[in-house]
């Protein structure tokens, strides 16, 4: 019964089943329970900005994140975090 259930959670929650399943979890795990920059998001995940972009998309439409926007002199600082 041990294995069962660490095996089953092994299966749920490190592996991904399509390369876009694998960037969210990774995108995810990144953000974690703090807010992180857009920029830092892009460099610490390691993905194309378009990529990133179709990401981030699906996971705003699926609320499993939330953007925030703080305007400032030139470029508005985007951050995210896991709702």
């Amino acid at each position: 019964e041990y294995l069962k259930t660490h095996l089953i959670n092994l299966l749920e929650k490190d592996i991904a089943i399509t390369r876009e399943e694998k960037r969210i979890k990774s995108v995810l795990e990144i953000i974690g329970q703090d807010t992180v920059e857009h920029a830092e998001l892009l460099r610490r995940s390691h993905l194309m900005k378009r990529d990133l972009d179709g990401v981030i998309d699906t996971l705003l439409e699926s609320n499993q994140i939330e953007r925030l926007i703080e305007k400032r002199a030139g470029r508005p600082k985007r951050t995210y975090r896991v709702v």
